[in-house]
């Protein structure tokens, strides 16, 4: 019986070390952005999803909320869908799923994001 107690102590422990020391932030600090990713200095969640909505209606796009943190963004034209998922984490912005999209339309939306971004960041100096 003792050996038995002894025996699952041990393989208790095992496991929860094993557990401890494998585990991740979600969202490491030093994540580097994606090719289509944006930096900012906002860092309310909050805000910086208004602004992406705000800034891809503006330019056209159907948003939908698919997340706390990321948005789908979708531009129809000339017969052909155009699809992006945004996410939203610390203060980065980041295009995802973009690859097979024309991506003319997707940096038109990263840089009005971005001049939409900048000028808040103005305000809040």
């Amino acid at each position: 019986m003792k050996k038995l107690l002894l025996l699952s102590l041990s393989a208790t422990l095992t496991l929860s070390l094993m557990t401890g020391c494998s585990s991740k932030n979600a969202y490491p600090e030093d994540a580097t952005l994606s090719e289509n990713g944006i930096y900012t200095n906002i860092h309310d969640h909050k805000k910086l999803k208004k602004l992406v909505i705000k800034a891809a209606k503006e330019k056209g796009w159907r948003v939908t909320e698919y997340t706390e943190n990321a948005v789908i963004a979708e531009k129809v034209g000339d017969g052909d869908t155009k699809a992006t998922t945004i996410k939203i984490h610390n203060n980065n912005i980041d295009f995802e799923n973009s690859d097979d999209t024309d991506n003319g339309d997707i940096v038109d939306l990263k840089e009005y994001i971005e001049d939409l971004t900048a000028a808040e960041e103005g305000k809040e100096e």
